[in-house]
């Protein structure tokens, strides 16, 4: 995704922090609909760390509230997805997955 040219990248960040939380704050904001992007970097410690940003400024409000759960150990509302078991391949799947790591099998409806 890509945020407009002459946008302020500061005024759409809404989580910076370990790239492994970031990952997680991407994955919270996707499932809720909100289209993100991601720019990661290196710190002095070589510490993988990154920033997530909203593309769609109407979103930037609900975008707000879902990392501020995500912050204080909210859960979230949706339940986790149950793993899978690939029919082409017979890998299994996490639940969050939509297709299969293996083989490109699409998760079934």
């Amino acid at each position: 995704m890509s945020i407009e040219r002459d946008t302020d990248l500061g005024e759409r960040r809404v989580y910076e922090g370990p790239e492994a939380d970031v990952t997680l704050v991407k994955l919270a904001l996707e499932r809720e609909g909100i289209r993100t992007a991601v720019h990661s970097t290196y710190t002095v410690r070589t510490r993988l760390r990154g920033a997530v940003y909203v593309v769609e400024a109407s979103d930037l409000e609900r975008a707000r509230s879902v990392v501020a759960g995500y912050v204080n150990g909210k859960p979230a509302d949706a339940a986790p997805s149950r793993s899978w078991r690939c029919g082409n391949c017979g890998e299994s799947i996490e639940g969050q997955f939509e297709a299969c790591w293996h083989c490109g099998t699409p998760k079934p409806g």
